[in-house]
């Protein structure tokens, strides 16, 4: 599976999670960073949406921003690739998003204290992030079965490679201890009700990615894994069923 090179088809969940993270955001603004911007689709319904004067998409993955070119020769917006924590400009943005990014953050302390030196004096940061440990129940509940069948020691060895916190109240002292005021913040559950070939590119964007992350394990997996995994979801996942899948979103807008 090429992770990248799908995740513009599969990531479906993500661009449905900016459409209400587009209800946060100030139209029109001068400038505006996206961090984590990925095959670009997200970037450009925001780019459409609020109309920034200037706007500036970076990614950690250079396989990504490749997607990007490929799809967007003619973008409007700048892409670069960069990690937000060793993100450097002489600009300051009016507005910093992040859309199903955040939890991949690598270092918090060097990564919010770029955003906040980055912030524009009256700027907004609009950050959406999944959250809770058991972030998505039927999820959980699925890789379950599969460990228990096939990799019955992993299990208890799986760790979240993101971060997701419990509630909202922890990241409010999470942004308010960066010196962050929260202006809105607030949590809601995504419900969808998908076929079968729907379950599948949700689970290939980003459970996929979780659970054969190399950080998500206390040991090495096996070689096996990805193709045994990927083998499991064929057989498991049914043509003509319907599978209600619940996601744990948190949503903020922050000041300084």
């Amino acid at each position: 599976m090429n992770y990248e090179k799908e995740y513009y088809s599969n990531g479906n969940v993500q661009y449905d999670a900016a459409k209400e993270l587009l209800t946060l955001i100030p139209t029109n603004p001068r400038s505006l960073l996206d961090i984590g911007c990925g095959s670009g689709k997200v970037s450009h319904l925001i780019y459409q949406k609020v109309s920034p004067k200037q706007m500036l998409s970076i990614d950690v993955s250079q396989a990504m921003l490749e997607e990007v070119e490929h799809r967007y020769p003619s973008s409007p917006i700048e892409f670069r690739h960069s990690d937000i924590a060793q993100f450097s400009s002489d600009e300051v943005y009016d507005v910093i998003i992040s859309n199903s990014s955040f939890q991949w953050f690598k270092d918090y302390d060097a990564s919010l204290n770029t955003i906040k030196r980055c912030l524009a004096p009256n700027g907004r940061v609009i950050i959406q992030t999944p959250y809770r440990q058991i972030w998505c129940p039927e999820v959980t509940q699925l890789m379950k079965v599969f460990f228990s069948a096939k990799y019955p020691s992993l299990n208890d060895e799986f760790r979240l490679p993101c971060m997701h916190l419990e509630s909202d109240l922890a990241y409010q002292n999470m942004f308010e201890g960066y010196g962050f005021a929260v202006e809105n913040l607030y949590t809601k559950a995504f419900t969808y009700h998908f076929s079968a070939t729907e379950f599948k590119q949700f689970f290939m964007s980003g459970a996929y990615k979780v659970y054969t992350h190399k950080d998500s394990y206390t040991s090495e997996l096996p070689t096996s894994f990805e193709h045994d995994l990927l083998q499991y979801l064929e057989q498991e996942i049914k043509e003509g069923q319907v599978y209600n899948v619940t996601i744990h979103r948190l949503l903020t807008s922050l000041k300084k």
